[in-house]
């Protein structure tokens, strides 16, 4: 597939202005938004760069939010704080939550934060390694509307909620950023772009029968659903857990939350890691050397090359996408 290269900062300019337009957005809050969904593309997280702004700018799931800004984590006690996120776009309330997390964990070792109505969190992976840029440690996991079906079931139960650790380890962070479903909701989005047939085993129809074909697939509009990666119960079994830490600080109206959204930090701070970081750096280094992939490295250094040249590299299909919407004028 061929690829597009533009300069970031005229890319986001431009992407910026139509978020504020079309979404409402302060302009600081579609800049942290553009800002994410460039980085991502950057890493190679292209399921969640920026594919994505055509979902958020055109799907009319989002918006207008009326130029308001986006809430901030607030105390319930020294080491704990929740945010409700509802009527907010999810990008700018992450960043908040992780600034929020590393100051506090800074200070006092642990921070935990549990956020209601966070949607789209986004690749949380790039916020795992913002919180390694502050020295902070952090374990994340987000849920998301319902897509995934247990084995053997037809209709969604869970999002697709991934799980990411984060390690400021050197060279590069530790950056583990797995989702529990056998393909994300970018990837569902960028077949259903392409016409490129789904991976095996990794959605169903209606009818609960396996499908390659993701025009049969869309969980949310009751049409099928994506599976469990490895087709397996304790791949489920994750996401579920997912779901439930993401119901911590939630009211208890099983109506109101059962299909909700949300995420779950805890932030370590540097004075509880820095006596274990030269183990650990030693032992990723060790491995490395031996030919083991270390997740995040490979992607960190792809986003300081991008970052240093200044340009994001992404597919044809995906430019003139966002062409549609906003003239680039490559």
């Amino acid at each position: 597939m061929s690829q597009i290269s533009l300069n970031t900062e005229e890319l986001s300019h431009k992407l910026n202005s139509y978020l504020s337009q079309i979404l409402e957005l302060l302009p600081e809050d579609a800049s942290e938004t553009n800002n994410h969904l460039i980085r991502a593309e950057q890493s190679g997280k292209v399921d969640h760069g920026l594919i994505r702004f055509k979902y958020i700018a055109d799907s009319g799931k989002f918006g207008p939010f009326g130029f308001k800004s986006s809430p901030h984590p607030e105390k319930v006690t020294e080491t704990y704080f929740q945010v409700n996120g509802k009527n907010n776009l999810g990008y700018p309330i992450m960043k908040n939550i992780v600034d929020t997390g590393c100051e506090v964990c800074e200070r006092d070792g642990l921070c935990v934060i549990s956020g209601d109505s966070v949607y789209p969190s986004g690749a949380i992976g790039d916020w795992a390694r913002l919180a390694c840029s502050k020295r902070s440690a952090v374990i994340i996991v987000s849920s998301s509307p319902h897509r995934v079906a247990p084995i053997g079931a037809k209709k969604p139960v869970v999002g697709t909620n991934p799980i990411c650790i984060g390690i400021p380890s050197a060279p590069e962070f530790f950056i583990s950023d797995s989702s529990m479903s056998a393909i994300t909701h970018g990837q569902l989005l960028l077949s259903q772009l392409t016409g490129d047939a789904l991976p095996e085993n990794s959605a169903i129809n209606s009818c609960g029968k396996p499908t390659t074909d993701s025009s049969q697939v869309f969980p949310t509009k009751g049409l099928g659903a994506l599976l469990p990666f490895g087709g397996s119960h304790k791949s489920f079994a994750l996401a579920m857990a997912v779901e439930l830490l993401t119901k911590i600080g939630k009211s208890s109206d099983l109506a109101q939350i059962s299909n909700s959204t949300g995420v779950f930090c805890v932030f370590i701070g540097p004075k509880i890691l820095e006596s274990g970081m030269p183990l650990i750096n030693d032992w990723l280094n060790k491995q490395k050397n031996d030919g083991i992939r270390i997740p995040g490295w490979e992607s960190g250094k792809s986003l300081k090359k991008f970052s240093e040249k200044g340009i994001v590299e992404f597919s044809k299909q995906t430019y003139l996408e966002i062409n549609r919407l906003i003239n680039l004028k490559k």
